[in-house]
């Protein structure tokens, strides 16, 4: 129950994001301000929170929105580096994490990642309130008793183009540029009466943006390379088959009798890179290192020998040119009593390398 709530908190903290036509730069500050909670038999205090997500690498206290046309990205200075990327002609969200190599697609006709907001009561409000010196009027975004949203704007700053937005549901941000027409220079977002996230412009740049900001095929390279680059290893051994290898700090590994695996979760279904092994006289196991029939076809194959720390091999590579996405990469080693078969999950990982080329027996 505990955990549930820290998983609302960071992502309710975390969907301050917002697109326009106006081409440049926006600074907010961050606020969060939470009242301490009694939740069954333990109690939430705004420090344990803020605690919690400085612990995760969540926590952060200043955004940065660059926008140009129907696009934007929307990064804060968080441990995690996230980068939200929107593209209007895809109508797509593109979430980065430069602590691990994933990133998390969405798109944006749905309302909400969770599906458990209906849509909002709207409000256009006469309060006024000055923000570094411009005069904004107020929409406001309800939910009944679970929350409200606030959203100080002047539509003479930061222009919005609505039909640019118009498929952009999520998180209603539709409807807020068609009722504003102009980026808010305030956001403010509350749950009940325990959590408030406010979201205030210090500063904005108009100024010319580049397209390759937003060219997603290129931030995964790029991405790619930084993980590479920038990767922490750790080393695991195993006594008992004999062998050691490195693998990402941050992932999981698991090794027993049968093979190894590891990837940023447990379990089999979400290992990155994985090794199995067999004796020589298992006719059986070692088919099925080899067993392929249809499993390729129509795909570009790759096969040249290699060597592993003194093991004699064949490395394979299989693509396919109308499935870009998919890239299979697999090495075979054999020694006197044993073969290995090491392999990635089928998407491209500039760290699989560096995985296989650290395995060695020890014995």
């Amino acid at each position: 129950m505990k955990n549930k709530f820290f998983v609302v908190i960071a992502f309710f903290a975390y969907t301050l994001s917002f697109g326009q036509s106006f081409e440049g730069k926006l600074t907010y500050n961050v606020e969060f301000d939470i009242k301490t909670q009694k939740i069954g038999n333990f109690e939430i205090t705004k420090d344990e929170v803020i605690e919690k997500l400085k612990k995760e690498g969540e926590y952060f206290d200043t955004v940065t929105v660059t926008l140009k046309g129907g696009n934007y990205i929307k990064e804060d200075n968080s441990e995690s580096e996230k980068r939200i990327i929107y593209r209007s002609d895809l109508n797509k969200i593109y979430t980065f994490n430069n602590g691990y190599g994933e990133e998390l697609e969405t798109d944006a006709k749905r309302y909400n990642a969770l599906n458990i907001f209906k849509e909002p009561n709207i409000e256009k409000l006469d309060s006024i309130k000055n923000i570094n010196g411009i005069e904004c009027n107020l929409l406001k975004l309800s939910w009944n008793n679970f929350g409200e949203e606030y959203y100080f704007y002047n539509s003479n700053v930061g222009k919005l183009d609505p039909k640019l937005f118009k498929n952009h549901n999520y998180q209603y941000f539709n409807i807020v540029v068609e009722n504003t027409n102009a980026y808010p220079l305030e956001i403010v977002k509350k749950i009940s009466n325990f959590l408030s996230v406010k979201m205030t412009l210090h500063s904005i740049s108009e100024e010319k943006v580049s397209d390759e900001l937003f060219n997603i095929n290129k931030i995964k390279a790029r991405k790619l390379s930084y993980l590479e680059n920038n990767t922490k290893w750790k080393t695991f051994k195993d006594d008992y088959i004999g062998y050691v290898l490195e693998y990402p700090e941050k992932w999981i590994p698991d090794g027993g009798k049968g093979g190894f695996i590891c990837g940023l979760k447990g379990g089999y279904a979400n290992a990155e890179f994985s090794i199995i092994w067999s004796e020589v006289n298992n006719s059986e196991r070692i088919d099925m290192f080899f067993n392929e029939e249809g499993l390729y076809e129509g795909y570009n194959s790759i096969e040249k020998q290699i060597n592993i720390n003194g093991i004699e091999g064949v490395y394979y590579l299989r693509t396919h040119e109308e499935k870009p996405d998919e890239y299979y990469e697999s090495i075979i080693l054999k020694t006197k009593s044993t073969w290995y078969s090491i392999s990635n999950s089928g998407t491209k990982n500039n760290l699989f390398e560096y995985f296989y080329k650290s395995f060695e027996l020890t014995k």
